[in-house]
């Protein structure tokens, strides 16, 4: 039997027998050699072949047979197997879209005694590229370089064919990227993009799981040119994971997402973003994902607020135009060190004079702002009270020690008591006017928490599908509360962390010369309009590059900061010159989806762009030369894009820089200034009197 899934851009077909397991046929209307869709490596079974480093081929993989099909309530589709001993069954529940697909599986011990599961694809699905033409664009992060992403061929990002008609068996090279404990972004990326270069044809897929992942490129079958991408949540081989399953309990992987285009991977990376923002709108709200929030960390206050700091700076960034008011870290902090004594949030006693934190928060108000507070609400410092007011179950514990890093013991989110303790600090707070979180984690728990007897993998899956469980509550209680994720600057940031949350802050870098490579490659990885792109004018700084860091901003998300209680009424007027912008073009952003007109660009590239094309067929681009002198970049649109004009539309009155449309209107000749500069452009499409004549 024969079972066809998705829409018409992107489909799979599945086979059936009683013979093999649940195998992919056809991906489109491309058929290709037979892939089981699930793999399930076993304690004490290995696998089928002598390949042991990948997620294919296992033994118990190739015992799976087809037990039925149905649509569940939500409208996604379920793949249901059974092993041929009874012993599991594996649901695949698959949600389709015309252009994306998205995979879960849930393996559950239908036998009498235990089996210990060490890793369980969410799916494999072959591709039906050229191996020798496809480009595979990959990203990696680390703290203050996030998103820095390349684009290579297979070859030279090491996956190669070495099947021959002299030796017809796969080689053992592999593409392979692995995501550990819950700084799921530190490093190698969870998202990744395929093009067949003779074609155009390209996929990007991304896993969402908030823990451990691996995704992998591997090539398969017995013809040469064949390759596959499999993708799941912790493994025995990556994190030393496994799960105890005892009859009738389940483990679940976490969602592998796969979008197409015909446009190349970045038309497959406006599909993924599509993805993302159908899910994004199930628990954020448009509101949440365009308010104007200044934060007072990022190059001013940095962890240090008084009412003496606070209220003049909270004066100016109204006049500047935003609309909420974040006080970061140290608000809670009597001892003059921050760091350690996270955990009551509690408001501190001594910084805020007379008026006392509840008065800087009035004071916001007053500005006709709400008052935003920074928390961390998954660690207790060391040094805190909290320590010895919660029980020991309350933490994160390994071999009977709790687990501490620089300084802080990690909450057990399994634990009632834990989860008390943060539905109370958010009832107070909220009740004292907050209506804005930025939620930070600094640390990570390493491989997990084993006190209750688990493997330490398994105790940190429980950990992280409780505190989801806790925070999606939580929103569902205070829906008009907007909540950012910092996570240290993206560390945390795969899409079942991100999903939930309004805005995304893209880095702690501090440095305005570094950020354009991280603002640009952000949108590979998340919503344009979550994308929080940090920009802290500071009034020792020249027109020049205070629209430097102002286009960073409106780049993606603009996230303001800096002393803007110092600045002149002329610099001022340039900062809320951006915010008029951002405020003008925001409507749009919510359904923009991201180019790359000058291609992916290199940390250290002196001039770089990024595009939004926006629903009414136009497109905004940020144009950035960090060189000493001036330059030239061209821009090429997307193909259905033709220009008619483009505008600087910020800053409007600072000049140097020009901007041509080509005779046929598909690229962009920008001649910068000497650097650092910046423009915002828009580009409007020919009209459709131009295009007839």
């Amino acid at each position: 039997m024969s079972l066809k899934l998705g829409g018409d851009a992107l489909s799979i077909q599945l086979t059936t027998s009683d013979e093999h397991p649940v195998r992919v046929e056809a991906v489109g209307s491309v058929p290709v050699p037979l892939v089981s869709l699930i793999e399930i490596l076993v304690l004490g079974e290995g696998r089928s072949t002598n390949q042991t480093r990948t997620l294919i081929s296992t033994s118990r993989g190739q015992l799976l047979r087809y037990a039925g099909h149905h649509v569940a309530k939500d409208g996604s589709d379920v793949v249901e197997q059974f092993s041929t001993d009874g012993a599991l069954e594996v649901r695949t529940r698959i949600r389709t879209s015309d252009r994306s697909l998205a995979f879960r599986t849930t393996v559950t011990n239908s036998g009498d005694t235990e089996i210990v599961v060490e890793s369980a694809t969410a799916a494999a699905l072959p591709i039906p590229f050229s191996m020798r033409e496809t480009m595979i664009a990959t990203g990696c992060s680390s703290w203050c370089a996030e998103n820095r992403w390349r684009l290579e061929s297979l070859e030279e990002a090491g996956l190669i064919d070495c099947s021959s008609e002299r030796m017809p068996l796969p080689g053992s090279a592999s593409i392979a990227r692995v995501g550990t404990s819950t700084w799921t972004t530190d490093g190698p990326l969870p998202v990744g993009a395929l093009e067949d270069a003779s074609t155009g044809q390209a996929v990007a897929w991304q896993i969402s799981g908030g823990g451990p992942w691996r995704w992998e490129l591997d090539s398969f079958g017995t013809e040469p040119g064949h390759f596959l991408l499999a993708a799941s949540g912790a493994t025995n081989l990556d994190h030393a994971w496994s799960t105890t399953l005892a009859p009738g309990a389940s483990m679940t992987t976490p969602e592998l997402v796969i979008a197409a285009s015909n446009e190349g991977w970045q038309g497959a990376i406006q599909e993924l973003t599509r993805h993302r923002r159908a899910d994004a709108a199930r628990r954020t709200s448009r509101v949440g994902r365009t308010a104007l929030v200044f934060n007072d960390y990022m190059n001013t206050i940095k962890a240090d607020p008084t009412d003496e700091k606070l209220l003049p700076l909270i004066a100016s960034a109204a006049r500047a135009g935003a609309e909420i008011y974040c006080i970061d870290a140290g608000w809670y902090d009597d001892s003059g060190d921050w760091w350690p004594t996270v955990g009551e949030w509690l408001p501190s006693t001594r910084r805020f004079g007379r008026i006392g934190l509840q008065g800087v928060l009035d004071a916001i108000h007053e500005q006709g702002m709400t008052p935003g507070l920074w928390l961390e609400p998954e660690v207790v410092g060391v040094r805190s009270a909290l320590v010895d007011q919660l029980p020991e179950s309350a933490f994160l514990r390994r071999r009977g020690e709790l687990i501490v890093e620089h300084g802080r013991y990690f909450l057990n989110l399994t634990s009632p008591a834990a989860r008390a303790h943060l539905d109370a600090t958010f009832e107070r707070l909220i009740g004292m006017g907050t209506g804005y979180f930025k939620l930070d984690y600094n640390v990570t728990p390493g491989s997990g928490d084993d006190s209750q007897g688990q493997e330490p993998g398994d105790g940190l899956r429980d950990h992280i599908a409780a505190y989801f469980e806790w925070f999606d509550a939580l929103r569902q209680r205070y829906p008009l509360v907007v909540f950012e994720n910092c996570a240290s600057g993206a560390m945390r940031q795969d899409w079942a962390q991100v999903s939930r949350f309004d805005l995304q802050s893209t880095s702690d870098q501090q440095d305005y010369l570094l950020y354009p490579p991280i603002a640009t490659g952000a949108p590979m990885m998340l919503l344009p309009e979550q994308s929080g792109n940090w920009a802290y004018a500071q009034p020792e700084m020249s027109d020049e590059v205070i629209a430097f860091v102002h286009v960073t901003g409106l780049s993606g998300r603009p996230y303001y900061s800096g002393h803007l209680d110092h600045m002149t009424d002329a610099q001022l007027g340039l900062v809320r010159e951006a915010a008029e912008v951002w405020k003008g073009i925001r409507e749009q952003s919510v359904e923009s989806v991201p180019f790359w007109p000058s291609g992916l660009p290199a940390w250290s590239a002196d001039r770089l762009a990024l595009g939004l094309r926006c629903p009414d067929g136009g497109a905004y681009v940020s144009v950035w030369n960090r060189a000493e002198s001036s330059g030239t970049l061209e821009l090429e649109l997307p193909a259905d894009l033709v220009a008619g004009d483009v505008q600087q539309i910020y800053p409007a009155n600072l000049p140097g820089w020009t901007a041509h449309v080509s005779q046929d209107g598909r690229k962009i000749t920008v001649e910068t200034a000497p650097g650092p500069s910046a423009r915002f452009y828009r580009i409007d499409p020919v009209s459709e009197w131009e295009r007839t004549g």
